[in-house]
């Protein structure tokens, strides 16, 4: 349990970076600015050094500040370097993300039996995708990537979903930043592989969603590392 002094040290810094992120977030908002630029940056640095601050020795909570640190990496690469070639890399890295979320994710039952089940559905479930998808799909490289990315954090989300109990702060977290994942798939081909069109779509490139998501995803993903919240309806 943390101590009275440490719980204040981190409700105050909590507020710090929480007020700072959403300053840089609603600037990039307001001001109608491309949303992927140095502030979108700096609010994913920001959510990682809070949690690195009050990084533990508890294995779940180290893999969710590595998870944000290669996050950092990865938006480098897609946020202040922007091109076809980086847009391959960025998400190859998005996968090392991925994977250390999978690797929360076993630690979360305790019966060895249903850990090996979830591990078996995860890796089912993107063989079925790799085998079966391009069969009725044309896909390219990224776009299988892509794919097997979304397939693995769908499984994440149910995952903490089935343990929200103790997890719903991750939980919160990550549903954000999958509606996220979502948007970024429809507005980079998706919407015209499942066939979205009009005005609907154009609300897609008029607006990118997927920034609105993906920083309070970020954040509130920080927090989830920075405490340790248990039995919220009691």
């Amino acid at each position: 349990m943390d101590s009275i002094k440490l719980k204040i040290i981190k409700i105050i810094t909590s507020i710090f970076f929480g007020v700072g992120i959403l300053a840089m977030y609603l600037y990039v908002c307001i001001s109608k600015h491309d949303p992927y630029n140095a502030l979108s940056f700096a609010c994913v640095g920001a959510a990682f050094i809070l949690s690195l601050i009050f990084i533990n020795k508890s294995p779940k909570k180290i893999l969710i500040t590595i998870a944000l640190g290669v996050n950092v990496i990865a938006d480098y690469f897609l946020v202040l370097m922007p091109s076809e070639e980086n847009k391959l890399i960025g998400l190859c890295i998005f996968l090392v993300v991925q994977f250390a979320y999978f690797i929360y994710t076993v630690f979360l039952p305790k019966n060895p039996g249903v850990k090996v089940t979830w591990i078996a559905i995860r890796a089912l479930l993107c063989l079925l995708v790799g085998l079966i998808v391009p069969r009725f799909i044309t896909l390219g490289t990224i776009e299988m990537l892509g794919l097997i990315y979304i397939v693995n954090s769908f499984v994440t989300l149910v995952n903490l979903l089935c343990y929200i109990k103790f997890e719903w702060l991750t939980f919160i977290g990550f549903l954000l930043f999958f509606i996220c994942d979502i948007f970024v798939g429809l507005t980079n081909g998706g919407a015209d592989l499942i066939g979205i069109t009009g005005k609907f779509l154009e609300l897609f490139y008029q607006y990118d969603f997927a920034f609105f998501f993906y920083i309070p995803g970020i954040f509130t993903i920080a927090l989830s590392s920075v405490w340790e919240i248990k039995n919220w309806w009691k």
